[in-house]
């Protein structure tokens, strides 16, 4: 079946929208950790990590449907990473459970988290682009170099600040544990 072709406005919001979701896993990185990170100081971070969750796979499913136009299905090849998206968007969820849990689970199992989390980010990205060509946009999802590079130093560095927060002492507001 052949698809009509994208409109100018159809194309730039199926932009902004992988953008988007790159932006929103990118938040994933950069600020849900420091959530995690300050459970002595906000209580428990689960129910963050839930509404924030339940955000992005809302912005999945946006995609899903701003992808079938004039009641035409998107390609084999499209239906195929969007539900690879939604299963790294589950494996996020997943990695969360440890991170939100820092405080009882094993340094290996924290170190496999931040692993899995740093290759989460570069599956991401490598889908939503591929996504973007298969759709096709003539530009792919994209965040500005600097803030690649700050969320490549977060990830470098999360490990360690896990490590510190597990031996820090509780705060004097008596959250936390």
């Amino acid at each position: 079946m052949v698809q009509a072709p994208l409109t100018t406005q159809h194309e730039t919001d199926l932009e902004d929208l992988l953008t988007a979701i790159m932006t929103h896993f990118g938040g994933a990185i950069d600020f849900w950790p420091l959530v995690c990170l300050s459970r002595h100081e906000l209580g428990d971070p689960v129910p963050f990590i839930d509404c924030q969750w339940i955000s992005l796979n809302e912005r999945i499913q946006e995609l899903r449907a701003r992808l079938t136009l004039e009641e035409q299905e998107p390609s084999e090849a499209v239906l195929e990473q969007l539900a690879k998206l939604s299963r790294m968007a589950a494996e996020l969820r997943e990695v969360f459970d440890y991170f939100a849990n820092a405080h009882r689970v094993s340094q290996g199992d924290l170190e496999t988290a931040v692993m899995k989390l740093r290759q989460l980010w570069q599956d991401v990205c490598k889908r939503l682009w591929l996504l973007g060509a298969l759709i096709p946009l003539p530009r792919p999802p994209r965040l500005t170099l600097e803030r690649e590079e700050h969320l490549q130093a977060v990830l470098d560095g999360l490990f360690d600040q896990f490590l510190a927060a597990r031996t820090a002492p509780p705060s004097a507001n008596g959250k936390g544990h």
